[in-house]
């Protein structure tokens, strides 16, 4: 079998794949469906009869009829559970019905935890495939669950410069907001590029300690469990676990906004008395005179009014335009000297239009930053 792929850098907005924390995700599967709902699903999606039939099972429960997945035995005696068992974790699962035997009672499990049980007590029963996973829960009603498995490359040396005995807490915070990504433009409607998804709170709670020696899986979906087609609003859940139990959890609260509005959302209506160095302290621009005359000039600073270069030749006046990180014109109306460095000349832009200015502003968000301020602090 195919060992699994990482999923897409740029699905969780990461430009190096050596980036990436989490494998493609499988779908998890409700363990059980109630008699009427499960005849139901079949009345209607009769076209999946067969499938629904092959991958769950009619047992008894409680003196009535259940579906359970065939990969998971109902009852569990006790002396199984501390033998064949006891290096995993199956209490969130299965209850005592009585002094010898557990029952299945949770709605859902994690993947490695269902395969482990299945075979080591039911190991003539084949695992459910991806595919079929995927055509049961698309005709459910319920938002599907993911499971993810976390990529620990303990070489990682922005989590890992120092050696760790566990799997660091950012770590694992950074995997689920990967798994966020995935997961939305996987199952919501939303497209990759026509939305952004921005964060609006953020809850975490680590209950143990996750350690490497061990795989860890995240499971995640809509926090209700509702299924909804592109909602405006994003609440979801991850739940993660090793060897069954239960380490922590992370929910995240996200607002859905379209790619057309969002530059001018993340505005921030910078002072124009303000100037901003680059951080980049060798960063050039492109300078283009009268005459069609093209150079670099070392940028000084620059602000919303106008950019400062650096020049130790007098032909200045001539510069109709320049080139801002190798995409981005402006023209230039005028320039100045500056009077305390004769090698500094502030060339001051033309009038700006609106997308102009939007374009300018968003170039201070990821390049420059106000040096007077950070000066101040002594940062």
């Amino acid at each position: 079998m195919d060992k699994k792929a990482l999923v897409d850098s740029y699905i969780v907005h990461k430009s190096e794949v050596e980036d990436v924390l989490i494998y493609e995700p499988s779908i998890v599967l409700l363990n059980m469906i109630k008699e009427d709902d499960f005849n139901d699903l079949i009345l209607s999606n009769p076209e999946h009869e067969h499938l629904l039939k092959s991958v769950y099972k009619r047992c008894k429960s409680n003196k009535q009829h259940i579906y359970t997945l065939r990969t998971l035995p109902i009852e569990i005696s006790k002396d199984v559970a501390c033998t064949i068992l006891s290096d995993i974790h199956i209490a969130e699962f299965y209850k005592p019905l009585d002094d010898n035997t557990l029952e299945l009672i949770s709605a859902y499990m994690p993947l490695h935890l269902e395969e482990i049980i299945r075979s080591r007590l039911l190991p003539n029963i084949p695992p459910i495939n991806d595919d079929d996973k995927r055509a049961i829960s698309n005709i459910q009603n319920t938002a599907p669950i993911y499971s993810y498995f976390l990529f620990n490359n303990t070489k990682n040396q922005y989590f890992y410069k120092k050696v760790h005995e566990h799997v660091p807490g950012m770590m694992l915070l950074e995997a689920a907001r990967q798994a966020a990504y995935d997961y939305v433009y996987s199952t919501t409607g939303h497209k990759y590029k026509e939305v952004s998804i921005s964060m609006t709170s953020l809850g975490v709670n680590f209950l143990d300690y996750v350690v490497s020696s061990y795989p860890l899986e995240i499971l995640f979906s809509q926090k209700d469990y509702v299924r909804r087609v592109k909602p405006k609003i994003l609440e979801k859940k991850a739940w993660f676990y090793q060897k069954g139990k239960l380490k922590g959890t992370f929910s995240l609260n996200c607002a859905v906004i379209p790619m057309s509005i969002f530059p001018r959302l993340r505005n921030e209506h910078y002072a124009k008395t303000h100037n901003f160095y680059p951080f980049d302290k060798d960063m050039s621009i492109k300078v283009f005179s009268n005459n069609g005359q093209e150079s670099n000039k070392k940028i000084i600073y620059l602000s919303l009014t106008g950019i400062t270069i650096e020049s130790d030749k007098d032909d200045n006046a001539n510069i109709s335009s320049v080139i801002l990180l190798n995409k981005h014109e402006f023209s230039i109306k005028q320039h100045t000297t500056i009077e305390t460095n004769s090698n500094w000349h502030y060339l001051i832009f033309d009038d700006l239009s609106k997308s102009q200015l939007l374009t300018l502003n968003n170039i201070i968000n990821t390049s420059f930053y106000h040096k007077p301020m950070f000066d101040e602090l002594n940062i």
